[in-house]
């Protein structure tokens, strides 16, 4: 029997989790809910940022840049986090409601009415569900200590749900998180490397808090690599339909080309750019291919092999002095830098894949 627990994933941006939603997006069981409370946390990052004590070099000439600018751009959803947490309800009770017509329907009719109810399936960063008190507390002390553990929920999540969901964590490494995020942010909405909602946005140190504290409680979140994500689909997707009790089938790994309509606009248009262009991964021996409509996009598995706690950051901080310039440089080594004990911690957990999988 499929399971009815509702599945939350907690990404960090650049994560590839974009791609990883499309797997589970299509699912004919999962009720999928994306980005509850992007918005919320965008209308409310500035209040965010001026609270952040920052003691890495910012000295970099340079506009200050923030994520409320890009919330006013988008022109799109307002409201609160409150708010926010009503519609995540209302969806979650209409989802549970139709489980509960499925499982009656199980009773009465066999398996066909259990294909009714579908599992409510929620994606958001990590960084847009926390409380923003949580948050300003974490980045208090030096940003170089250990979190101190939570006791309560430090996030927007009612507690009804954190308590019942299967809880899926998404990492990458943070030397690979800023080569490929730093620039986006730049170019999308005008974040530098000096700005503070760059270190808020990118930064793992909320997944491992939100790991600690799901450990706490008893329960055992599941940590994935944003490297296993385009490096080993396969394998990864055949994982987590045994973890979450899904029908294999359902997940896909290709799925159609974008329509020129559905394409976000404006900010957004940037981060989303290479899977609006994707059909699918494909995972061939020695290679990794990421299908688009004007090109195939290879990779070498190695290059993602090596996404792992011996990168050579030096080498991403070249790229960065190219990109940025040397000032800019130093601030997103210190970044990462400082990040690395939280991404050490959670590689430790993810989850280990033994076979090349199915595709």
């Amino acid at each position: 029997m499929k399971s009815t627990a509702p599945i939350l994933v907690l990404d960090t941006p650049r994560t590839f989790s974009h791609l990883f939603g499309k797997f589970f997006d299509a699912h004919p069981d999962l009720d999928y809910y994306y980005r509850p409370y992007f918005q919320v946390a965008l209308n409310t990052s500035q209040e965010l940022a001026d609270g952040i004590k920052t003691n890495f070099p910012t000295d970099c000439a340079h506009g200050d840049g923030s994520l409320a600018k890009a919330s006013q751009m988008t022109k799109d959803l307002k409201g609160t986090p409150a708010q926010a947490t009503e519609d995540l309800l209302r969806r979650w009770s209409i989802a549970e409601q139709q489980v509960r017509v499925a499982m009656d329907g199980l009773k009465n009719n066999g398996l066909n009415g259990l294909l009714k109810g579908k599992q409510f399936f929620v994606q958001d960063h990590v960084w847009c569900i926390m409380a923003q008190e949580v948050m300003l507390s974490a980045f208090k002390d030096d940003r170089n200590a250990d979190l101190k553990p939570w006791s309560s929920n430090p996030t927007h999540i009612p507690d009804s749900l954190l308590e019942v969901a299967q809880v899926v964590v998404l990492i990458r490494h943070p030397a690979k998180i800023v080569s490929s995020g730093a620039p986006v942010a730049r170019d999308a909405i005008g974040l530098q490397p000096g700005d503070r909602d760059i270190f808020n946005m990118f930064t793992l140190r909320w997944a491992r808090l939100m790991f600690d504290y799901l450990r706490s409680t008893g329960k055992k979140p599941i940590v994935v690599s944003g490297e296993d994500v385009v490096g080993n689909p396969g394998a990864l997707l055949d994982a987590l339909s045994e973890a979450l009790n899904l029908a294999r089938g359902g997940l896909r790994v290709s799925w159609p080309l974008v329509s020129p309509e559905e394409r976000p606009t404006g900010p957004m248009g940037p981060w989303l750019k290479r899977v609006s262009d994707s059909t699918g991964v494909e995972r061939k021996i020695g290679q990794v291919s990421i299908r688009s409509s004007c090109a195939v996009h290879v990779d070498t598995l190695t290059q993602y092999q090596d996404e792992s706690p011996n990168l050579d950051i030096d080498a991403e901080v070249r790229k960065w002095v190219k990109e940025f310039g040397q000032c800019d440089a130093d601030v997103l080594k210190a970044m990462v830098d400082a990040d690395m004990p939280h991404y050490l911690y959670l590689e430790r957990q993810k989850m280990r894949l033994s076979h090349a999988g199915r595709v």
